[in-house]
This record gives C-alpha cells, structure tokens and sequence, in this order.
C-alpha cells in the first residue's frame, strides 16, 4: 500500500473519530438537559413551589449547562440547532432570534405551571449573570440573592420599572394615608397585639354569597407565628400590589382627564368659531 493511501486512510479514520466524538458529546448534552426537565418536574409536583432554593439549584445547572456548552467564544451550533429544534417541535413561544440561555431555560420550563413572564425572568437573570462574568453555576443562588431575588433583578434590568422593594415601600405610603375599608377584630388577632401594633398584617378570606369576606389566616409582617414564608414577605408583596393598583387607578384617571381637557378644548375652539360666525351675521345683517 502506497504512503499516499496509508496518509487517505489515516485522515478517514481521523474524521470518523471526531464525528463519533461529536456524536457523543451531542447525546450527552441531550440527555443533560432533559434530566434538567425532569427534575423541574419532580421539584414542582413534590416540593413547595415557593422553595427558593432549589429553584436556584436548577437555574445554577441551567447555567452550568451553558458555560459547558460553549464553544470558544460562541455556543456550539450542533447542541444549539437541537435547543431550537425541540423549542420549535414542542411549540414553545420564544423569541425570532433566542439565544442559548433562553432556549434552554424555556425547554426546561415548558409543559410547567410557571408563567412565561416568570420564565423569561429566569433566562434574562441568567443571561445578566453571564454578561456579568459569573464564573460558575454555584455562584448563581448567591448572585441571585445579593440583589434582592429574581424580580429585583428583572425590574432593575427593564427601563423606568420599578423593583417590588421599592413597590412596597410606596405602597406602605399608600397605606399610611389610606381610609379604612373595614375594622376586624378578634380574639386571635389580639392575642398579638402588643407585638404588632403598628405593623401590616394580611388576612386570608373568602367571599361568601352574602358578599362577606370570612377570614382564614391571618400573616404578620412581624413574624409571630411559625410560618414556613417570613411574614414580612407576604405583607411586602400585598404593599407592592397596592402600590401597582393605585398606579393604574392613577393612569386612568390621568387618561381621561386628558381627554376630558382636549374635548374642552375642541369645544371652546367650536363655541368661538360659532360666537364670530354669529357676530359675522349680525354686521352683515345690520
């Protein structure tokens, strides 16, 4: 056998490697992320939904996913055709023009209860984390948490929104100088009292037929009970709703002042016009 063939054969059996390596790789990766699903699943249906921790451990592997994914200075295009493949067969809305960490994140989130608002807040926290430098999935939970959660983060990347911190604390403001829709009181609620006093507190009630909210649990902001949610939690996120409430009431109003004004306006312009036609008349008249 000449040099030359022994050189052809050689390269063939180079190549072929590669592919069986690439092959290899690519089914690692698929089988990766589709354990990634089904773990969100089993932590879903068997594990408090509110259980920030593990919700943190999925989206550090999400992450880590990624980081291994990347090719150079890109993502590798075998494993990234195949995110788009799956998200397309699956009919998952993404964007025109997803990149890696959306695919991913909105792969393992699909078929779940979690919104898409919430999900594309997972792929924006992640895809911030990147372009930040973090260097590794274990140091997602601790990024996520030194700025105040996933919606603080979401809220400070989107342009004149503002953070369900600072939400809250306009709501509180809201509330401090609201009137009283209702006095309850009962034996239950008195009992904590004196520590309280001056804090919120948010009852859980259900609308009777006679139209009377019959209370069921009753949250401190101050934490008395043993609640496995901090009670301060509850109230802020009850604060930050009263503040987007009277945001919109507020929006309102404005709109239909304007356009209570601009029909005054128009109108003024019509009673003139009318007002020099009519003086227009009685000169020609006279």
């Amino acid at each position: 056998m000449s040099v030359i063939a022994k050189k052809g054969i050689k390269a063939m059996t180079n190549e072929t490697k590669t592919q069986d390596i690439a092959a290899t790789t690519l089914k690692a990766f698929k089988k990766r992320v589709n354990t990634l699903f089904t773990e969100r699943e089993e932590w879903q249906t068997t594990l408090f939904a509110t259980a920030n921790q593990r919700l943190y451990e999925l989206l550090a592997d999400i992450y880590n996913v990624y980081l291994d994914a990347k090719d150079g200075s890109g993502v590798d295009t075998k494993k990234y055709e195949w995110l788009q493949n799956e998200v397309t067969k699956r009919k998952i809305p993404t964007s025109k023009n997803a990149n890696f960490i959306q695919l991913i994140t909105k792969y393992v989130f699909s078929d779940s209860d979690t919104d898409s608002r919430r999900v594309n807040s997972y792929a924006r926290v992640l895809s911030c984390a990147a372009q930040e430098g973090v260097g590794n999935g274990n140091a997602i939970a601790e990024y996520i948490t030194e700025r105040g959660g996933i919606e603080e983060i979401r809220a400070a990347l989107a342009k004149n929104t503002k953070t369900p911190k600072q939400r809250a604390v306009e709501g509180r403001s809201i509330a401090a100088n609201a009137k009283n829709i209702a006095v309850v009181c009962n034996e239950k609620l008195a009992q904590h009292a004196a520590k309280s006093k001056g804090n919120y507190v948010v009852l859980l009630g259900i609308m009777n037929a006679q139209g009377e909210v019959e209370i069921k649990h009753a949250v401190f902001e101050n934490d008395v009970s043993d609640e496995r949610i901090a009670g301060k939690t509850v109230v802020s996120g009850a604060l930050s709703n009263l503040y987007s409430t009277s945001e919109k009431a507020r929006k309102k109003n404005e709109k239909r002042d304007a356009e209570e004004n601009e029909a005054n306006a128009k109108n003024k312009i019509f009673n003139k016009t009318s007002t020099t036609e009519q003086d227009d008349n009685i000169q020609h008249a006279a």
